[in-house]
């Protein structure tokens, strides 16, 4: 045990305990350079967590999803966005709202009626919105745009005299069905062996399956006039729809194969922008 030396002089053994110095005794164990230890550790605690809460972070890129849609229509001269074009969403409002009024096409009058936007146009031109955007897309890989004008109102006389020869038309192509195949014959020869009598004119026989063939028509085309009877799809809109189907196909690819014809002249392309990072699905 080591004797505290005060102002006036060296203090004995017994004075460690009752004098000044006793009040700083137990700080011997803790004494300043334990509390330098205690403080530098600290101190070096709330640096490291300083430091690490004022790093700066490493935000994700914005991600960009898009559908393409099959088929639009603009007016002769118009132009087609990307809000047109595809069903858009990012993870960035404000980007999203700017890639919406994106421009893809200007219309001219060499595009003609059609014309065939293709998905690596679409990512090419958002990259040059948004260099850093994470793009990913979705469904076809172009969209066919259909260049016309207001559709027309139809007009009533023509209407009116198309409807008359469908009309005549349908009702002459069953009346020689039933002649081919002896219908009237056939009638006769039901009512007999039902009532065991022979009758030439069967009306009433012939009038419900007259009616039959109307109704039926009804319940397969599913139409009565502009009302219909269930949300099921007809024969005819099916079929019309496959037909669509195949048309826009078979443009998609011939506008295609125009564009990558040989002698086509090369079309002038932006500076591309960095592609770190970008995924363009």
């Amino acid at each position: 045990m080591s004797a505290y030396r005060s102002p006036g002089g060296t203090g004995s053994g017994s004075g460690i305990g009752s004098g000044p110095g006793a009040g700083n005794a137990p700080n011997a164990g803790g004494g300043p350079g334990a509390g330098s230890a205690s403080n530098a550790g600290s101190a070096s605690n709330a640096g490291t967590a300083a430091a690490a809460g004022s790093a700066p972070g490493t935000d994700a890129p914005p991600s960009v999803y898009l559908r393409l849609r099959k088929r639009i229509g603009i007016r002769p001269e118009g132009t087609v966005t990307l809000k047109q074009a595809a069903r858009l969403f990012a993870s960035d409002p404000q980007l999203e709202s700017r890639l919406e009024s994106l421009t893809l096409h200007r219309h001219s009058e060499k595009d003609g009626n059609r014309v065939v936007i293709d998905l690596l146009q679409i990512v090419r031109l958002i990259r040059e919105e948004a260099p850093g955007a994470v793009v990913d897309a979705y469904g076809d890989p172009q969209v066919l745009v259909i260049i016309a004008d207001a559709p027309r109102e139809p007009r009533k006389p023509l209407l009116i005299v198309t409807w008359l020869l469908l009309f005549f038309g349908s009702g002459l192509a069953i009346m020689n069905f039933h002649t081919d195949v002896n219908m009237k014959d056939v009638h006769e020869r039901i009512t007999e062996l039902v009532t065991g009598r022979k009758t030439e004119h069967p009306l009433w026989f012939q009038i419900p399956y007259s009616i039959g063939i109307g109704v039926g028509m009804l319940v397969f085309f599913n139409h009565l006039f502009r009302k219909r009877f269930n949300e099921e799809p007809n024969p005819l809109e099916v079929e019309l729809y496959m037909y669509e189907e195949n048309v826009n196909a078979y443009v998609i690819a011939d506008e295609m194969r125009k564009k990558t014809e040989p002698g086509e002249e090369a079309k002038p392309q932006r500076p591309q922008q960095p592609e770190t990072g970008i995924d363009d699905g």
